[in-house]
């Protein structure tokens, strides 16, 4: 015996498969614009001199001046 295919079921098979085809293209879309987003943010990052979000800088100790050492010398807090 022949199976006789359902006209119907194709077109909803069809009919799904541009749907994902679809869903697919517009993520895809979507994707791109969210890394031209990112391309050009950390371009402007890099141009402005700017550190990256949530980077930590280090706080570099101050440096004392001659006139400094000698008054912290002279005063005896050498120790210090």
């Amino acid at each position: 015996m022949e199976e006789v295919e359902n006209p119907e079921k194709n077109i909803s098979i069809v009919e799904e498969a541009r749907q994902i085809r679809d869903e697919i293209i517009r993520q895809k879309e979507e994707l791109q614009k969210t890394r031209d987003d990112i391309e050009r943010l950390q371009t402007n990052n890099m141009l402005g001199g700017r550190s990256n979000a949530g980077e930590e800088t280090e706080e570099k100790p101050k440096e004392e001046t001659p006139k400094e050492y000698a008054d912290k010398i002279m005063s005896g807090g050498a120790n210090d």
